[in-house]
């Protein structure tokens, strides 16, 4: 049995040292670099960034390597540390003692995950994930360039209407490794968010329906349509292609490449799209109830990980039964539709808009504390108030009350967010009305 390799990246400290005698212990050859074939990759914190760049693009190359970091929560590349069951996370100093454990066991799950890929026909699932995968590590190995990025429809388009101020937010919120935004090489999401809006205002269809590339300097951009032509399916955006490429050469390329592709791209975005779809409520084209939970634990983990905080918003229609009782249960309908629309004017493309049942809402504000969270929440506020519903000539105004809760201020799991907000909504409702509420 062929003995197991492991790279170990980071300088030449004690850590280095002790580690490396640990995993010599265990029976391991300890590489210096990827020249060769390896089983893990062991990164240890170092003031410079030359081995974590050596990493990315060694992930890059081979997303199913396992990965084991022992580096400090303040460490710069801690907030971008992979969420897989092939990565692990360990301090320094309590790690060493844990490493022995963990090392063999992941050197069998990057065993198991080559295994998998080797024995796969070219796809055999409808996930999404696992095509934009094998499209941006076939794309990675046949071209040389900085990085390759794949763009859903629905972020291309935020991206194009977002400001400075949201774009930061968009990638502070950003899950690197969603069917959305997926990258090759992605330790710098703020500088290639900002990179991909640049892109976004460039491409037009001004070449016609067969077109599905342009290029902009050593940019290049594919936007794979659907067989039957029309709309594009997403964007693959190349960055920073090797000068030494034909430009039509390379197209051709890459298209043929894509073509492979592109009916597992198309039935993949076509499932992924169904099942998006029972996440969103069938009245108001907000997201349900069903959906909440997930969206609420994704935002206390990253806030958790990465120091920071987020706001939710509980709201209620005063008086809404009055509408239905007088106006009829289709005006008031129809009115939830309208607030909702509303609604999703009055945020960003970053946040989160739920109808929650009935008449109530729920917002979740990402990276917003309580005091701007207020600010949101009162123009909402404002603006439903101020607003003359017309409803197939039934003239109609209401107004809203409105829970305002935020992590990790008021509560710091996704249950007692909710309570609090709630309570908070009902204090006001029962105070007054048409009021924002902060918990407390």
């Amino acid at each position: 049995m062929m003995m197991a390799k492991v790279l170990v990246l980071g300088d030449s400290t004690k850590l280095s040292q002790s580690v490396r005698s640990c995993l010599l212990a265990e029976g391991l050859a300890v590489v210096s670099d990827s020249s060769e074939p390896i089983d893990l990759v062991v990164y240890l914190e170092s003031e410079g960034k030359e081995g974590w760049r050596k990493l990315q693009n060694l992930m890059a190359q081979h997303p199913w390597l396992p990965q084991i970091y022992l580096i400090k929560k303040t460490h710069f590349s801690f907030n971008w540390i992979p969420h897989s069951e092939l990565s692990l996370w360990l301090h320094p100093t309590q790690g060493q003692a844990e490493l022995t454990h963990w090392v063999k066991r992941f050197i069998a799950l990057g065993q198991m995950a080559k295994q998998s890929i080797h024995h796969r026909p070219l796809i055999d699932s409808l996930s999404l994930e696992e095509v934009l995968d094998r499209l941006l590590l076939s794309f990675g190995q046949k071209i040389k360039c900085s990085n390759v990025h794949w763009v859903s429809l629905e972020l291309w388009e935020s991206l194009k209407k977002s400001g400075d101020e949201e774009l930061k937010i968009m990638a502070h919120a950003s899950q690197r490794r969603s069917c959305s935004w997926r990258a090759a090489v992605d330790q710098d999401i703020a500088r290639n968010f900002a990179f991909l809006r640049r892109m976004s205002h460039l491409v037009s269809f001004s070449q016609g329906l067969s077109s599905q590339e342009q290029w902009f300097g050593n940019h290049l951009v594919l936007f794979p349509r659907k067989r039957e032509g029309g709309d594009p399916m997403g964007y693959f955006v190349f960055e920073e292609v090797g000068e030494f490429y034909d430009q039509q050469i390379l197209s051709r390329q890459v298209l043929q490449s894509m073509g492979l592709y592109q009916p597992y791209l198309e039935f993949a975005l076509q499932h992924w799209r169904a099942l998006s779809q029972t996440y969103l409520d069938d009245l108001t084209e907000l997201h349900n109830q069903r959906y909440l939970p997930m969206v609420l634990e994704q935002e206390v983990s990253r806030a958790r990980r990465q120091g920071q905080n987020f706001s939710v918003l509980f709201m209620d229609v005063d008086f809404f039964k009055t509408v239905n009782d007088t106006k009829g249960h289709w005006v008031g309908s129809q009115l939830l539709v309208e607030i909702g629309r509303l609604l999703k004017a009055c945020l960003r493309t970053c946040d989160y808009a739920f109808r929650y049942g009935g008449d109530e809402f729920i917002v979740v504000l990402v990276n917003t504390g309580a005091p701007e969270a207020e600010g949101v929440a009162e123009r909402i506020r404002e603006t439903i108030e101020k607003t003359h519903f017309l409803i197939e000539g039934n003239k109609v105004q209401v107004t809203m009350s409105i829970g305002l809760a935020s992590y990790p201020q008021h509560a710091q799991s996704k249950e007692q967010l909710i309570k609090m907000a709630d309570e908070a909504m009902y204090y006001g409702k029962n105070k007054s009305r048409n009021i924002v509420y902060v918990a407390s």
